[in-house]
């Protein structure tokens, strides 16, 4: 994938990494997000591909050959965020629209758009890891950079975590036989078609906000009429990447998985929408003019 990427040059950066330590406590991956956080770089994203060898993973399951999941953490880390923060995501209903949330929501449609090329379908899971358990980008998520994890659809405990032996008649251990390169080379597809994708689209809005004003009847004759609706305001900070065409307003039910419906506001800096705040999630992505689309960003709520 690297090599496929170096015959040509990204409008970002694109950083292929391996990192070391990961069962002895995150080493490697720590001491990459540490240094790329103190030296201020802008990370869109990290996508860590941990146990993605095999989609056949019997006697535990059927085969699963054309499955990857993609695990997103949900809301944010408690070790990466305020007591305020946690409020917020609380009091609005937002646990399901964190960044890293969003970076998975790309990287699912971009597969689906590319679904005769990559041959894969990505089961997004609003956790930031399997149950009880970690990876290395959970170092990047307490960096507060968005970052989600690729793992087979189900795991064959036989070959992870194992001294290689033969007991009782059955092989264990991490041996490249148990590798199925058909499989590997469909989740590198999906890797390499959201993360180019991702490089070569317009930076995403910043700043994204949703007004506070929820509704309430006018308390007295001095109340701005227009307190009173149900509509939803968003702003944010218009960019100054020159690759940005324009924004969307996108939203979905609170039940659904993908974003569901777009409305394009060309340069605009602000959106208002008969769309009820209380039934809706909504975000805001950058689009460039070949039709390249950042992730989504979740507003938080401004002051007025």
């Amino acid at each position: 994938m690297a090599r496929a990427c170096a015959k040509r040059r990204p409008a970002a950066t694109m950083i292929f990494a391996a990192v070391a330590g990961e069962e002895q406590g995150l080493y490697g991956s720590a001491n990459l997000a540490k240094t790329l956080k103190a030296r201020n770089v802008t990370v869109g994203g990290n996508w860590n591909n941990d146990i993605v060898g095999t989609g056949k993973s019997q006697p535990f399951a059927p085969i699963n050959d054309y499955t990857i999941r993609l695990f997103g953490a949900s809301a944010f880390l408690p070790n990466a965020s305020t007591a305020a923060q946690l409020r917020t995501v609380a009091q609005i209903g937002g646990w399901n629209d964190s960044p890293a949330q969003n970076l998975g929501r790309y990287i699912a449609e971009i597969a689906a758009g590319a679904a005769k090329y990559v041959g894969m379908q990505v089961a997004l899971i609003y956790r930031a890891d399997r149950f009880l358990r970690g990876g290395d980008h959970q170092s990047f998520l307490t960096e507060g950079f968005p970052a989600v994890r690729f793992t087979e659809a189900v795991e064959d405990f036989t070959h992870e975590h194992q001294d290689v032996r033969v007991q009782d008649g059955v092989q264990y251990g991490d041996l490249v036989e148990f590798v199925d390169m058909d499989y590997v080379t469909r989740v590198t597809k999906v890797n390499l078609a959201s993360m180019w994708s991702a490089a070569n689209a317009p930076a995403a809005p910043q700043n994204v906000t949703i007004s506070r004003r929820v509704g309430f009847p006018a308390a007295a004759r001095d109340t701005p009429l227009e307190i009173v609706n149900n509509l939803s305001l968003l702003r944010w900070t218009a960019s100054n990447d020159s690759m940005v065409a324009g924004y969307e307003l996108v939203w979905r039910t609170s039940g659904a998985l993908q974003w569901t419906h777009s409305l394009d506001v060309g340069n605009a800096a602000n959106v208002t929408v008969d769309l009820n705040k209380d039934n809706y999630q909504l975000g805001v992505r950058a689009y460039g003019k070949d039709g390249a689309k950042s992730p989504a960003v979740w507003p938080v709520p401004s002051l007025t």
